[in-house]
């Protein structure tokens, strides 16, 4: 694993806005240039931005350490379809894993990888039978999805775990 930079963000947005496209994710799709401000910057001076992109270009996973709460997220794990089941997305959990770690260390904490529906990332998506009104924070985790299933195997912490029944 890699960490992601400025450069592959290209790759990492084209996977961003395909797995919308898929509906796996019912976040607004971004540019290049919005999902690099967006993934790459810290949206404070009290966060702490970890970014990862697997070596072949076939996934990327998003952290975030905010010292304010103090708790570490994982705000995105996104692999291609094709290469799914392989240990892409396990790799890149790993590297969130390391950075919580010394985060740990280094802040006293004890590390704890969280899925949230407050995330200071603030990705924006489409609130479903909305229409066209949006909602700044993560909504969760859809029960029974492929994101439900690979987070309970890695025992990652969920504090919201949204009901298929919002789906429209």
């Amino acid at each position: 694993m890699k960490l992601l930079t400025p450069s592959c963000c290209s790759r990492a947005a084209s996977l961003y806005n395909d797995s919308i496209s898929r509906m796996e994710i019912p976040y607004l799709p971004l540019g290049e240039a919005d999902f690099c401000k967006l993934f790459l910057t810290a949206p404070s001076e009290e966060c702490r931005i970890f970014a990862y992109y697997s070596d072949q270009e076939e996934g990327f996973a998003l952290g975030l350490f905010d010292r304010r709460l103090p708790r570490f997220f994982v705000t995105m794990v996104v692999v291609d379809p094709d290469m799914r089941r392989r240990g892409i997305g396990s790799g890149l959990i790993d590297a969130l894993q390391r950075d919580a770690l010394q985060m740990a260390e280094e802040t006293g904490l004890e590390p704890s990888l969280e899925i949230s529906y407050f995330n200071p990332v603030n990705i924006r998506w489409r609130i479903p039978g909305g229409g066209r009104h949006t909602h700044q924070n993560a909504q969760g985790v859809l029960l029974g999805s492929g994101a439900h299933l690979f987070s309970k195997t890695w025992a990652l912490r969920i504090s919201l775990i949204r009901t298929p029944t919002i789906w429209i």
